[in-house]
Order: structure tokens, then C-alpha cells, then sequence
């Protein structure tokens, strides 16, 4: 009897151990996710982004997919619709050839055709996955690990717990990532935590949950992005008119998509329009202050890595050539006037003069629509130079030009 007690307890332990092996639940869930071809899921997200302290942004998604052989765009034909804040925005259809945005509420619907819009369409698929269930839908099944990740040593797994998520029992699995630092990166991530929540009964995930850690000029800033699976449905799906052009309600007029025309900057010999606004420190500035002056100015924001890449050139030409006449101002039109953004000035090692601007009114008068966004204003309130974005030409292209006018 004894040995019959001992071997049954032996039996539940190895079970339990195997059961809350992190490693061996990871794989078993990649291995189950492989199997999808097509389903249908209602999903909530909730993403803080690393410029926002303590404000999340909530969605909702209700997405009907079917996966693509051989689609370079997304994949997956999908018809999502899309909710803020328990709000309806509007749906997003993809076919495979077409790809529609329309509204319920209203009769607009835009379709752009796969065959001429294909790299607006590389564009929009980047920004569109990330709010994807991709376990489900990427060939890669991210964010569950990859083979390699068990081997590095970088991937650290810890088994957390049973859990339930929307009345699901759940396996929580934890994976940890401390990616190589690069000194060379503004910002770098220095910590990656990627929490699981795998349904103990099918092995598939119903949850997951990633937040970064990133060093930026000392400061440890955090953003996560958080998908929980209401309901779901897989590999189900006998009717795919979801996923087609018929889907769209009949009210809706089809129109082709017409790019919007991009916002020239002011052009070389404008006059440029007069500001004023404050500084960090609450005392008035205005473009009035420096007549008569050589102008480098930069729109900036501190979540903006571009931004953040061109700060130590400017910096750098601040230094160098403001006892020469040069004077560069940093305008920032996103963040708010508090200590957080005083604090960043100052590891950011700015000593040239910065304007904040809350209510955002001068880059509409400079037609700023990118950031970075730099302007060479000549000594007789002319644009000499202006330029979106920032990459070693630019920098080149200011430089040549600041040593010829000063």
C-alpha cells in the first residue's frame, strides 16, 4: 500500500514539475499557435508609450482573419474593427488585392489597390501589426520565443503561477531579456519583460504583456503594450464573406484612396513669421530677441528618437560657432511646460536656448509637420536652409552652411 501511496505521489510531482516547466509550456503554445489557419478573436489592448508617465491608451479590436500564402503586405486577409475607449473609430479590411477603410456610422469607404499602392501599404502593415494578436497570425508566432532565445543566455523563464484571465485558467509564464548594450544608442533598452498567459486547457496564449525598460541620458523610461483575448475562435471559419468586398455595407460609396498632398516648408528667402512663446523656465522669448542674429532652429520633442540623434550635433554647433554669431533654439511644441521636461534639458546636455511652445502654434506657422525639423535663418530673417528629419547629409548640409554665412 505504501509503495502504491509513494509512486502516486511521485506521478503528481513529476506531472506538477512538467506542467510549470516555463520552457516546455513556451514551446508546447509556439507549437499550437503553427496550427492556426484562420479564426476570429475580440481583443483589448492597452499600450503606454515612453513619453507618458502614468496615462495608458485603451482599444478594442474585433478581427476576423484568414492566412495568405505568399502575401508580402500582411499575411493575413482581416476585416478588424476598431474601437477607442469603448467608442467605434472604424474598420480596416484587407483581402489580399484591396485594402479598404470605411466607417458603419457614415458612407466613406477608401479602397487602395495592393498593385499601385503597394509601398503605402509596406508603411501602414508596420504600424498596424503591433496592435495584432500575432501569436495567432505571424509565421514567427511573436512574441513567444524562438528557438535561439532558450539557448543565448540573454532569455531568462520563470513560471509565475495558475491564473485566470476572462474566467480562462491560465499558465503564467514570464520570459526576461537584457538585450546587448550599445553605447552608441540614445536610447537603449536594457530590460525587456514579456509575461504569458497560456490557456491551461488548449496551450494557447490568451494573453500577453511587454514592458521595456530603456536608459535614455540616465534616465530609466518605461512603455508596455498589454493584448488580452476576450473570446476566439480558430481554424473555424467556413464563411470567409468577412474578409471580402462584400462585407462592406451596401451605404458605403467606394472611392479611391488619394494620398495626402505633403506640406512643403517654407522656401529658401521666405521671410519667416515672427513668435513668441517661453522657456523652461517660464520667461517670455520670441524671435524679436535675436534680430540680426545667424538662427539654427530645431523642432523638436523628447520621445522623438530622430530628435534625440541630431541633439549632440546641435549641441555641438552651438558650441563651436556661437561666439561667431550663430544662435540655435530648440522649439518643443509637444511637451508641457513642468519639471520632467526641465530635468530632460538638462541630461540631455542642451545649453542652447529651448522654447516651449504648449499650445503649438509656431510650427503651423513654419509648416512643421515631421521631427525633427530644422530652419538656417540668415541674419536678414530669410530662410536660408530647411530641412525634416535628420541623418548624417543633413547635419553635413547645416554645417557647410553655417561656416559659409557666418
Amino acid at each position: 500500500m505504501n509503495k502504491f501511496i509513494l509512486l502516486a505521489a511521485f506521478l503528481i510531482a513529476f506531472t506538477t514539475s512538467h506542467a510549470q516547466n516555463p520552457e516546455q509550456i513556451l514551446k508546447t503554445s509556439y507549437s499550437k499557435c503553427l496550427s492556426i489557419n484562420n479564426g476570429y478573436y475580440d481583443l483589448h489592448m492597452r499600450m503606454k508609450f515612453m513619453d507618458l508617465k502614468d496615462t495608458s491608451w485603451d482599444g478594442e479590436e474585433k478581427f476576423f482573419f484568414n492566412k495568405l500564402k505568399n502575401d508580402s503586405v500582411y499575411s493575413i486577409a482581416f476585416n478588424c474593427e476598431l474601437f477607442s475607449d469603448g467608442h467605434y473609430i472604424r474598420n480596416k479590411l484587407y483581402t489580399g488585392n484591396e485594402f479598404v477603410t470605411f466607417s458603419k456610422t457614415d458612407s466613406t469607404a477608401a479602397i487602395m489597390l495592393k498593385s499601385k499602392w503597394i509601398n503605402k501599404l509596406m508603411d501602414l502593415s508596420h504600424n498596424d501589426k503591433i496592435s495584432f494578436f500575432n501569436p495567432f497570425i505571424r509565421k514567427d508566432c511573436y512574441p513567444l520565443p524562438q528557438a535561439s532565445d532558450y539557448t543565448d543566455g540573454k532569455h531568462f523563464f520563470s513560471f509565475i503561477g495558475k491564473e485566470v484571465v476572462h474566467d480562462t485558467n491560465c499558465l503564467h509564464v514570464q520570459m526576461i531579456d537584457y538585450p546587448k548594450f550599445d553605447s552608441s544608442e540614445i536610447g537603449h533598452t536594457i530590460k525587456e519583460k514579456t509575461d504569458y498567459w497560456i490557456n491551461s486547457k488548449d496551450m494557447l496564449p490568451v494573453k500577453y504583456a511587454i514592458q521595456s525598460t530603456i536608459l535614455q541620458y540616465g534616465d530609466t523610461l518605461s512603455e508596455y503594450i498589454s493584448l488580452t483575448l476576450k473570446e476566439y475562435h480558430l481554424n473555424n471559419v467556413k464563411n470567409l464573406a468577412q474578409l471580402q468586398l462584400s462585407a462592406i455595407p451596401s451605404y458605403c460609396r467606394l472611392s479611391d484612396y488619394t494620398e495626402t498632398k505633403r506640406i512643403e516648408l517654407l522656401l529658401k528667402g521666405t521671410s519667416v513669421p515672427a513668435w513668441a512663446s517661453i522657456s523652461p523656465e517660464g520667461k517670455p522669448v520670441s524671435l524679436s530677441d535675436y534680430t540680426g542674429k545667424f538662427v539654427l532652429i530645431d523642432f523638436f520633442y523628447k520621445s522623438c528618437y530622430p530628435c534625440m540623434q541630431a541633439i549632440p550635433a546641435l549641441e555641438s554647433f552651438h558650441q563651436k560657432y556661437k561666439n561667431q554669431g550663430l544662435q540655435v533654439i530648440g522649439i518643443d511644441p509637444v511637451d508641457s511646460l513642468n519639471e520632467d521636461t526641465k530635468h530632460f534639458i538638462s541630461k540631455a546636455g542642451i545649453t542652447y536656448p529651448v522654447v516651449i511652445d504648449e499650445k503649438g502654434e509656431i510650427p503651423k506657422k513654419y509648416d512643421v509637420s515631421e521631427y525633427p525639423t530644422f530652419y538656417l535663418i540668415g541674419k536678414d530673417g530669410k530662410v536660408l536652409f530647411a530641412a525634416a528629419g535628420f541623418d548624417k547629409s543633413v547635419e553635413g548640409k547645416l554645417e557647410e552652411l553655417i561656416k559659409s554665412n557666418l
